[in-house]
Protein backbone atom coordinates (compact mmCIF):
# COMPACT_ATOMS: atom_id res chain seq x y z
CA UNK A 1 0.00 0.00 0.00
CA UNK A 2 2.75 2.38 0.90
CA UNK A 3 4.53 1.56 -2.34
CA UNK A 4 1.42 2.42 -4.42
CA UNK A 5 0.98 5.82 -2.73
CA UNK A 6 4.64 6.64 -3.28
CA UNK A 7 4.34 5.92 -7.02
CA UNK A 8 1.31 8.21 -7.31
CA UNK A 9 3.10 11.09 -5.56
CA UNK A 10 6.14 10.80 -7.80
CA UNK A 11 3.95 10.72 -10.94
CA UNK A 12 2.10 13.87 -9.87
CA UNK A 13 5.29 15.78 -9.26
CA UNK A 14 6.69 14.81 -12.69
CA UNK A 15 3.48 15.85 -14.49
CA UNK A 16 3.44 19.22 -12.72
CA UNK A 17 7.09 19.82 -13.56
CA UNK A 18 6.59 18.86 -17.23
CA UNK A 19 3.52 21.09 -17.59
CA UNK A 20 5.27 24.08 -16.08
CA UNK A 21 8.26 23.77 -18.38
CA UNK A 22 6.06 23.42 -21.47
CA UNK A 23 4.04 26.53 -20.57
CA UNK A 24 7.18 28.64 -19.99
CA UNK A 25 8.66 27.53 -23.32
CA UNK A 26 5.47 28.45 -25.23
CA UNK A 27 5.32 31.91 -23.65
CA UNK A 28 8.99 32.54 -24.47
CA UNK A 29 8.50 31.60 -28.12
CA UNK A 30 5.38 33.74 -28.70
CA UNK A 31 6.24 36.87 -26.71
CA UNK A 32 7.96 39.76 -28.68
CA UNK A 33 8.26 43.48 -27.89
CA UNK A 34 5.17 45.41 -29.16
CA UNK A 35 7.32 48.29 -30.46
CA UNK A 36 9.18 45.95 -32.85
CA UNK A 37 5.90 44.70 -34.33
CA UNK A 38 4.66 48.26 -34.97
CA UNK A 39 7.91 49.34 -36.65
CA UNK A 40 7.93 46.28 -38.92
CA UNK A 41 4.26 46.78 -39.89
CA UNK A 42 4.76 50.48 -40.57
CA UNK A 43 7.82 49.87 -42.75
CA UNK A 44 5.97 47.27 -44.79
CA UNK A 45 2.79 49.33 -45.21
CA UNK A 46 4.31 52.72 -46.27
CA UNK A 47 4.20 53.10 -50.07
CA UNK A 48 7.02 55.18 -51.61
CA UNK A 49 5.54 58.04 -53.67
CA UNK A 50 6.43 61.18 -55.60
CA UNK A 51 4.44 64.33 -54.90
CA UNK A 52 3.73 67.60 -56.72
CA UNK A 53 2.13 70.88 -55.72
CA UNK A 54 -1.34 71.82 -56.94
CA UNK A 55 -0.91 75.32 -58.37
CA UNK A 56 -3.23 78.13 -59.44
CA UNK A 57 -1.69 79.34 -62.71
CA UNK A 58 -2.24 80.03 -66.38
CA UNK A 59 -3.21 76.88 -68.22
CA UNK A 60 -1.23 76.36 -71.42
CA UNK A 61 -2.55 74.52 -74.45
CA UNK A 62 0.23 72.75 -76.32
CA UNK A 63 0.08 72.19 -80.07
CA UNK A 64 2.49 69.63 -81.51
CA UNK A 65 4.03 70.40 -84.89
CA UNK A 66 6.35 68.72 -87.34
CA UNK A 67 8.30 70.43 -90.09
CA UNK A 68 11.60 71.23 -91.69
CA UNK A 69 14.34 73.73 -90.81
CA UNK A 70 14.90 76.42 -93.43
CA UNK A 71 16.87 79.67 -93.73
CA UNK A 72 15.07 82.89 -94.55
CA UNK A 73 18.25 84.32 -96.01
CA UNK A 74 19.52 81.70 -98.46
CA UNK A 75 20.84 82.33 -101.97
CA UNK A 76 21.90 80.26 -104.96
CA UNK A 77 25.16 81.75 -106.23
CA UNK A 78 26.06 81.71 -109.92
CA UNK A 79 28.81 83.28 -112.01
CA UNK A 80 27.50 85.93 -114.39
CA UNK A 81 30.00 84.70 -117.00
CA UNK A 82 30.63 81.23 -118.33
CA UNK A 83 34.20 79.98 -118.19
CA UNK A 84 36.81 77.70 -116.68
CA UNK A 85 37.33 77.65 -112.91
CA UNK A 86 40.74 79.05 -112.03
CA UNK A 87 40.50 79.15 -108.24
CA UNK A 88 38.02 77.95 -105.59
CA UNK A 89 38.67 79.63 -102.26
CA UNK A 90 35.95 78.08 -100.05
CA UNK A 91 34.62 74.69 -98.96
CA UNK A 92 31.29 73.37 -97.77
CA UNK A 93 30.41 74.47 -94.24
CA UNK A 94 32.83 77.41 -94.27
CA UNK A 95 31.63 80.67 -92.76
CA UNK A 96 32.36 83.74 -94.89
CA UNK A 97 31.93 87.47 -94.48
CA UNK A 98 29.99 89.77 -96.76
CA UNK A 99 31.74 90.48 -100.11
CA UNK A 100 34.27 87.68 -99.54
CA UNK A 101 35.83 86.26 -102.73
CA UNK A 102 34.56 82.69 -103.16
CA UNK A 103 35.95 81.65 -106.55
CA UNK A 104 37.19 83.05 -109.85
CA UNK A 105 37.26 82.06 -113.50
CA UNK A 106 40.24 82.17 -115.84
CA UNK A 107 40.16 85.82 -116.97
CA UNK A 108 42.88 86.13 -119.64
CA UNK A 109 40.33 86.88 -122.35
CA UNK A 110 38.58 89.58 -120.31
CA UNK A 111 41.91 91.14 -119.38
CA UNK A 112 42.73 91.51 -123.10
CA UNK A 113 39.28 92.90 -123.82
CA UNK A 114 39.80 95.55 -121.16
CA UNK A 115 43.22 96.53 -122.47
CA UNK A 116 41.85 96.82 -126.01
CA UNK A 117 38.97 99.00 -124.83
CA UNK A 118 41.34 101.25 -122.88
CA UNK A 119 43.50 101.67 -126.02
CA UNK A 120 40.49 102.73 -128.07
CA UNK A 121 39.48 105.15 -125.38
CA UNK A 122 42.97 106.72 -125.39
CA UNK A 123 42.82 107.21 -129.17
CA UNK A 124 39.35 108.71 -128.96
CA UNK A 125 40.47 111.05 -126.19
CA UNK A 126 43.24 112.46 -128.38
CA UNK A 127 40.73 113.15 -131.16
CA UNK A 128 38.43 114.76 -128.60
CA UNK A 129 41.15 117.09 -127.28
CA UNK A 130 42.16 118.12 -130.77
CA UNK A 131 38.61 119.03 -131.83
CA UNK A 132 37.87 120.71 -128.51
CA UNK A 133 40.87 123.01 -128.90
CA UNK A 134 39.77 123.84 -132.45
CA UNK A 135 36.51 125.14 -130.95
CA UNK A 136 38.48 127.22 -128.41
CA UNK A 137 37.73 124.94 -125.51
CA UNK A 138 39.79 123.92 -122.48
CA UNK A 139 39.70 120.25 -121.37
CA UNK A 140 40.35 121.33 -117.77
CA UNK A 141 37.20 123.49 -117.63
CA UNK A 142 33.66 122.21 -117.02
CA UNK A 143 32.11 121.05 -120.31
CA UNK A 144 35.43 121.83 -121.95
CA UNK A 145 34.84 125.57 -121.54
CA UNK A 146 32.27 125.58 -124.35
CA UNK A 147 28.52 125.13 -124.75
CA UNK A 148 27.42 121.86 -123.09
CA UNK A 149 25.49 120.63 -126.13
CA UNK A 150 28.47 121.29 -128.41
CA UNK A 151 30.74 119.56 -125.91
CA UNK A 152 28.61 116.39 -125.94
CA UNK A 153 28.50 116.44 -129.75
CA UNK A 154 32.31 116.52 -129.86
CA UNK A 155 32.54 113.58 -127.41
CA UNK A 156 30.14 111.57 -129.54
CA UNK A 157 31.70 112.53 -132.89
CA UNK A 158 35.22 111.60 -131.79
CA UNK A 159 34.07 108.25 -130.37
CA UNK A 160 35.09 109.10 -126.80
CA UNK A 161 31.63 108.39 -125.39
CA UNK A 162 31.51 104.94 -127.03
CA UNK A 163 35.07 104.13 -125.95
CA UNK A 164 34.27 104.97 -122.30
CA UNK A 165 31.23 102.66 -122.41
CA UNK A 166 33.37 99.84 -123.84
CA UNK A 167 35.91 100.25 -121.03
CA UNK A 168 33.13 100.10 -118.42
CA UNK A 169 31.72 96.95 -120.03
CA UNK A 170 35.16 95.29 -120.11
CA UNK A 171 35.71 96.10 -116.42
CA UNK A 172 32.31 94.67 -115.55
CA UNK A 173 33.03 91.46 -117.47
CA UNK A 174 36.36 91.14 -115.66
CA UNK A 175 34.64 91.73 -112.31
CA UNK A 176 32.03 89.08 -113.15
CA UNK A 177 34.79 86.50 -113.55
CA UNK A 178 34.90 86.55 -109.74
CA UNK A 179 32.16 85.34 -107.42
CA UNK A 180 31.60 87.24 -104.15
CA UNK A 181 29.35 86.50 -101.19
CA UNK A 182 26.32 88.84 -101.12
CA UNK A 183 26.01 88.53 -97.33
CA UNK A 184 27.74 86.90 -94.36
CA UNK A 185 26.83 83.24 -94.09
CA UNK A 186 27.80 79.59 -94.47
CA UNK A 187 28.71 77.92 -97.76
CA UNK A 188 26.63 74.87 -98.69
CA UNK A 189 26.00 72.55 -101.62
CA UNK A 190 29.34 73.34 -103.28
CA UNK A 191 29.81 70.69 -105.97
CA UNK A 192 32.60 71.86 -108.31
CA UNK A 193 35.83 72.41 -106.43
CA UNK A 194 38.43 71.41 -109.03
CA UNK A 195 40.14 74.04 -111.17
CA UNK A 196 39.81 73.69 -114.93
CA UNK A 197 36.16 72.61 -114.84
CA UNK A 198 33.89 74.55 -117.17
CA UNK A 199 30.88 76.19 -115.58
CA UNK A 200 28.10 78.11 -117.27
CA UNK A 201 26.31 81.17 -115.98
CA UNK A 202 23.13 79.10 -115.53
CA UNK A 203 24.75 76.57 -113.18
CA UNK A 204 24.54 76.98 -109.40
CA UNK A 205 28.08 77.16 -108.05
CA UNK A 206 27.06 76.93 -104.38
CA UNK A 207 24.46 78.04 -101.89
CA UNK A 208 24.92 80.49 -99.06
CA UNK A 209 22.71 80.76 -95.98
CA UNK A 210 22.65 82.98 -92.92
CA UNK A 211 22.40 80.75 -89.78
CA UNK A 212 20.89 83.60 -87.78
CA UNK A 213 17.77 83.48 -89.98
CA UNK A 214 16.78 79.84 -89.43
CA UNK A 215 13.13 78.96 -88.94
CA UNK A 216 10.94 75.87 -88.71
CA UNK A 217 8.30 75.63 -91.41
CA UNK A 218 5.38 73.54 -90.16
CA UNK A 219 1.66 73.04 -90.65
CA UNK A 220 -1.31 72.87 -88.27
CA UNK A 221 -4.95 71.95 -88.90
CA UNK A 222 -7.25 74.87 -89.62
CA UNK A 223 -9.15 74.00 -86.42
CA UNK A 224 -6.21 75.39 -84.43
CA UNK A 225 -6.37 78.80 -86.14
CA UNK A 226 -8.24 80.45 -83.25
CA UNK A 227 -5.34 79.76 -80.88
CA UNK A 228 -2.59 81.15 -83.11
CA UNK A 229 -1.02 84.58 -82.91
CA UNK A 230 2.49 85.88 -83.67
CA UNK A 231 4.88 85.88 -80.73
CA UNK A 232 3.80 82.60 -79.12
CA UNK A 233 6.65 80.65 -77.53
CA UNK A 234 7.62 77.21 -78.83
CA UNK A 235 10.21 74.52 -78.13
CA UNK A 236 11.85 72.93 -81.17
CA UNK A 237 13.45 69.46 -81.01
CA UNK A 238 15.38 68.18 -84.06
CA UNK A 239 14.73 64.52 -84.82
CA UNK A 240 18.48 63.88 -84.93
CA UNK A 241 18.95 65.08 -81.32
CA UNK A 242 15.51 65.06 -79.65
CA UNK A 243 17.04 65.63 -76.22
CA UNK A 244 18.11 69.14 -77.27
CA UNK A 245 15.51 71.90 -77.16
CA UNK A 246 15.70 75.24 -78.97
CA UNK A 247 13.59 78.28 -78.14
CA UNK A 248 11.48 79.68 -80.96
CA UNK A 249 8.76 82.25 -81.56
CA UNK A 250 5.82 82.06 -83.92
CA UNK A 251 6.77 84.66 -86.52
CA UNK A 252 4.46 84.19 -89.48
CA UNK A 253 1.04 82.64 -90.10
CA UNK A 254 0.10 82.10 -93.72
CA UNK A 255 -3.61 83.04 -93.77
CA UNK A 256 -4.28 80.78 -96.77
CA UNK A 257 -5.60 77.31 -95.89
CA UNK A 258 -4.24 74.76 -98.35
CA UNK A 259 -6.19 71.96 -100.07
CA UNK A 260 -5.41 69.62 -97.15
CA UNK A 261 -7.00 71.96 -94.62
CA UNK A 262 -3.68 73.03 -93.13
CA UNK A 263 -2.19 76.40 -92.17
CA UNK A 264 1.50 77.03 -92.73
CA UNK A 265 3.55 78.53 -89.88
CA UNK A 266 7.07 79.84 -89.45
CA UNK A 267 8.75 79.48 -86.06
CA UNK A 268 11.79 81.73 -85.92
CA UNK A 269 14.94 80.28 -84.31
CA UNK A 270 17.27 83.20 -83.47
CA UNK A 271 19.72 81.18 -81.36
CA UNK A 272 19.93 77.87 -83.21
CA UNK A 273 23.13 78.07 -85.25
CA UNK A 274 23.77 74.40 -84.51
CA UNK A 275 20.78 73.44 -86.65
CA UNK A 276 21.10 72.96 -90.40
CA UNK A 277 18.72 73.78 -93.26
CA UNK A 278 16.78 70.72 -94.32
CA UNK A 279 16.69 69.10 -90.86
CA UNK A 280 13.39 67.59 -89.74
CA UNK A 281 12.17 68.69 -86.34
CA UNK A 282 9.24 68.60 -83.95
CA UNK A 283 7.93 71.57 -82.02
CA UNK A 284 5.55 72.23 -79.15
CA UNK A 285 3.73 75.54 -79.51
CA UNK A 286 2.52 76.88 -76.15
CA UNK A 287 -0.76 78.84 -76.12
CA UNK A 288 -1.57 80.48 -72.74
CA UNK A 289 -5.29 80.26 -71.96
CA UNK A 290 -7.01 80.88 -68.61
CA UNK A 291 -6.00 80.89 -64.92
CA UNK A 292 -7.02 77.71 -63.13
CA UNK A 293 -5.90 74.99 -60.71
CA UNK A 294 -3.42 72.63 -62.39
CA UNK A 295 -1.81 69.35 -61.37
CA UNK A 296 0.27 66.74 -63.25
CA UNK A 297 -1.85 64.35 -65.31
CA UNK A 298 -0.31 61.35 -63.51
CA UNK A 299 -2.03 62.39 -60.29
CA UNK A 300 -5.49 61.49 -61.61
CA UNK A 301 -6.60 57.84 -61.37
CA UNK A 302 -9.98 56.25 -62.09
CA UNK A 303 -11.77 54.25 -59.40
CA UNK A 304 -15.17 52.71 -60.19
CA UNK A 305 -15.56 55.04 -63.14
CA UNK A 306 -14.82 58.19 -61.14
CA UNK A 307 -11.72 60.38 -61.18
CA UNK A 308 -9.73 60.35 -57.96
CA UNK A 309 -6.68 62.25 -56.71
CA UNK A 310 -4.69 61.28 -53.60
CA UNK A 311 -3.16 64.06 -51.53
CA UNK A 312 -0.54 63.86 -48.79
CA UNK A 313 -1.80 64.61 -45.29
CA UNK A 314 0.32 66.11 -42.52
CA UNK A 315 0.56 62.74 -40.77
CA UNK A 316 1.93 60.94 -43.84
CA UNK A 317 -1.28 59.35 -45.07
CA UNK A 318 -2.86 59.34 -48.53
CA UNK A 319 -6.21 61.14 -48.62
CA UNK A 320 -8.80 60.23 -51.24
CA UNK A 321 -10.50 63.06 -53.22
CA UNK A 322 -13.10 62.81 -55.95
CA UNK A 323 -12.36 65.50 -58.54
CA UNK A 324 -13.82 67.11 -61.64
CA UNK A 325 -11.40 67.90 -64.46
CA UNK A 326 -11.32 70.34 -67.37
CA UNK A 327 -8.78 71.07 -70.07
CA UNK A 328 -5.57 69.09 -70.34
CA UNK A 329 -2.32 69.07 -72.28
CA UNK A 330 0.55 66.62 -72.54
CA UNK A 331 1.73 67.38 -68.98
CA UNK A 332 -1.03 68.87 -66.84
CA UNK A 333 -4.75 68.70 -66.25
CA UNK A 334 -7.17 71.32 -64.95
CA UNK A 335 -9.02 70.60 -61.69
CA UNK A 336 -12.39 72.36 -61.54
CA UNK A 337 -13.64 70.75 -58.31
CA UNK A 338 -12.27 68.65 -55.45
CA UNK A 339 -8.87 70.20 -54.64
CA UNK A 340 -7.41 73.44 -53.31
CA UNK A 341 -4.22 75.29 -54.33
CA UNK A 342 -1.23 74.37 -52.19
CA UNK A 343 -2.18 70.74 -51.61
CA UNK A 344 0.45 68.10 -52.32
CA UNK A 345 -0.85 65.52 -54.77
CA UNK A 346 0.61 62.04 -55.22
CA UNK A 347 1.78 61.33 -58.77
CA UNK A 348 3.40 57.88 -58.49
CA UNK A 349 2.32 54.50 -57.09
CA UNK A 350 -1.17 55.94 -56.68
CA UNK A 351 -2.94 53.05 -58.42
CA UNK A 352 -2.38 50.82 -55.37
CA UNK A 353 -3.38 53.35 -52.70
CA UNK A 354 -6.52 53.47 -50.56
CA UNK A 355 -7.82 56.20 -48.32
CA UNK A 356 -5.44 56.76 -45.37
CA UNK A 357 -2.80 54.43 -46.77
CA UNK A 358 0.62 55.18 -45.20
CA UNK A 359 3.06 56.68 -47.69
CA UNK A 360 6.67 57.83 -47.67
CA UNK A 361 7.78 60.70 -49.92
CA UNK A 362 10.72 59.70 -52.12
CA UNK A 363 10.80 62.68 -54.50
CA UNK A 364 9.10 65.98 -55.32
CA UNK A 365 8.13 66.69 -58.92
CA UNK A 366 9.01 70.22 -59.97
CA UNK A 367 6.27 71.83 -62.04
CA UNK A 368 6.83 74.95 -64.14
CA UNK A 369 5.06 77.96 -62.61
Amino acid sequence: MKVKVLHLLIGGVLMQTSGGCSQSKSEAETTKPASNIQVEASALAATPVTIALAQQKTFVFRIRLQGKIKAANMAELRFKNSGYLANVLVRNGQAVTKNALLAQLADDEWQLTLRSAEARRAKAYEDYIKELVDYGGDPRAPHGGIDSLLHERIRTRTGLRTAEIEVAQAKLALHNARLYSPFAGVVADLKQTGTGNYITSSEVFCRLYDPSTLYLEAEVPESEAAYLRPGLYARVMPLSTPERHYSARLGEINPLVNERGMLQLRLHLPQAQALLPGMHAEAILEVPSHTTLCIPKEAVVVRSGKKVVFTLSNDGLAEWHYVQTGAENDREIEITEGLQPGQWVIVSNNLQLDNESPVSVQDTLRVEP
